[in-house]
């Protein structure tokens, strides 16, 4: 799957890329609101987005009104922002502590096991 990955973190973005490229998904990384935005226009099978990165939740909004599914992800204790999410469109939110591990199940999961959802 072709997966764009937005967070403005280098730590996670650099745990994020290996992993999704070990399981065998192109992947394209975008530090920025803008950036990500434009990388919505490439058609990508997914997103993976950082709740944290200044403008997430309209990047999510955006993603998901284009039927671009969504895995989100911050803090565990983080409710609100979490609620934020799911209303802005997320089809799953994960803990950063889960992400690496459970992120590939997420995928599969929003995507309905290997591309877009099934309309």
């Amino acid at each position: 799957m072709k997966i764009l990955v937005f967070d403005d973190n280098l730590f996670f973005v650099t745990r994020l890329d290996a992993a999704l490229r070990q399981a065998g998904h192109e992947v394209r990384l975008a530090s920025a609101a803008e950036e990500a935005n434009t990388a919505l226009k490439e058609g990508p099978d997914a997103a993976v987005v950082s709740l944290h990165a200044p403008g997430a939740l309209e990047f999510v909004r955006s993603a998901s009104e284009n039927g671009i599914p969504v895995a989100a992800y911050c803090g565990h204790a983080e409710v609100e922002l979490r609620r934020q999410a799911k209303e802005a469109g997320a089809g799953v939110l994960l803990s950063n502590s889960d992400l690496p591990a459970a992120l590939e199940r997420a995928l599969r999961h929003i995507t309905g096991a290997g591309g877009r959802p099934a309309e």
